[in-house]
């Protein structure tokens, strides 16, 4: 029996829709979760995993009896929908590492070299800036890859690579944006932090920040768990452009359980939680 794991390392309850003998497909928390018919009668076609997230955070455990309150040991295949009403499906994340590279090297050079060539390097220790080619970002970038120094959650939709959240412990990401209203009431750092995302303009507003959030969570609890910091964006009553927002939502990030701390500047948010170390190491993708 397949077994599943929250972001926090929580275990997961879930139940089955539909016996159809074939790879299942696991249904995260929201809309889809009410019933077939909602799904368009996918359950007719494949079987679904239904994950029920009570028993995690500050929720009650089920008092119904789930299939298994137990937990992955490997890639989890989520379903996402986005708020163009599209499902996408079949979503893996991976970590970044040397085996890995290749695939986030494709999606940076697919656009560019990224917000104007940075290669997610502005939150490291070197930065970006005018001093800085592409090239060196490029290679700066590789090399804290093959050495260990730079943590990514990696989504794949099938073999390529279409998004990722950028994370790392506080001293591997020491470059934040907005010091110094953060420095304010500043009692401790965190263990870990969440400073970037980027989604393949092709799959953008179908769920990819999200599934790569999950997705980092899931590794920072494989890695000791800790307290997690982040400082998304509060688009409420704002129309704002997807592709300017770095740091994700307020409301993608209190979805996955974290809490508003204090604000940022006018729109962002320091949020945190705190995610609990995964009881046994599951396999990586």
């Amino acid at each position: 029996m397949p077994t599943y794991q929250g972001g926090d390392g929580a275990l997961l309850h879930y139940n089955l829709l539909g016996t159809v003998p074939m790879s299942p497909l696991i249904v995260l928390g929201g809309g889809p979760m009410q019933d077939a018919a909602y799904l368009g009668g996918s359950s007719g076609h494949r079987q679904l995993v239904l994950l029920d997230y009570r028993g995690t955070g500050r929720s009650e455990t089920p008092t119904d009896e789930p299939l298994s309150p137990s937990r992955s040991s490997g890639p989890v295949t989520t379903s996402a929908y986005g708020r163009k009403g599209s499902m996408m499906t079949g979503f893996v994340v991976k970590a970044l590492d040397a085996t890995t590279w290749p695939d986030f090297a494709r999606l940076v050079e697919k656009h560019n070299g990224v917000w104007g060539g940075c290669w997610c390097m502005a939150f490291h220790a070197e930065g970006v800036g005018r001093t800085k080619t592409v090239a060196q970002n490029r290679a700066d970038k590789e090399l804290r890859v093959r050495e260990g120094r730079a943590h990514a959650a990696l989504v794949y939709d099938g073999s390529a690579n279409v998004g990722w959240c950028q994370f790392g412990p506080t001293d591997e990401l020491p470059r934040i944006k907005r010091q110094r209203a953060y420095r304010q009431c500043l009692d401790e750092l965190p263990d870990w932090r969440i400073t970037c995302f980027f989604v393949d303009k092709d799959y953008r507003g179908l769920g990819v920040a999200s599934a790569a959030l999950e997705g980092a969570l899931r590794e920072i609890a494989r890695l000791g768990g800790g307290t997690v910091e982040s400082y998304p964006e509060c688009v409420e009553g704002r129309s704002v452009s997807g592709s300017f927002l770095h740091n994700a939502t307020v409301s993608t990030f209190e979805r996955h359980g974290f809490e508003r701390i204090r604000p940022l500047g006018k729109h962002h948010w320091l949020m945190t939680k705190v995610v609990r170390k995964a009881s046994r190491t599951p396999a990586r993708a």
